[in-house]
């Protein structure tokens, strides 16, 4: 059997064998969030996180002074009155 002797929208999800369809065979760009599962447990390394950490990302605490980098907060990034 050939993909010509394939009807369109033939293979259905029912006709694959467990484990059938290989990275090789998903087209890049394809995968959405929503066919992430919740358990999926992704490696952090492989997440894009650049410019993405939000103050909601943080615990309270969870920033001390020895994970600041050296003149990384000016003057600019301190509210009024907060230091004293």
């Amino acid at each position: 059997v050939t993909s010509g002797n394939i009807a369109n929208d033939a293979v259905t999800t029912t006709k694959l064998l467990d484990e059938s369809v290989t990275t090789a065979k998903i087209a890049d760009g394809t995968i959405v969030n929503s066919d992430i599962s919740s358990s999926a447990a992704i490696a952090y390394s492989k997440l894009n996180l650049e410019s993405s950490i939000t103050a909601s990302d943080l615990a309270d605490g969870a920033v001390t002074s020895t994970k600041i980098t050296d003149s990384a907060i000016t003057s600019g990034k301190i509210a009024d009155a907060a230091v004293t």
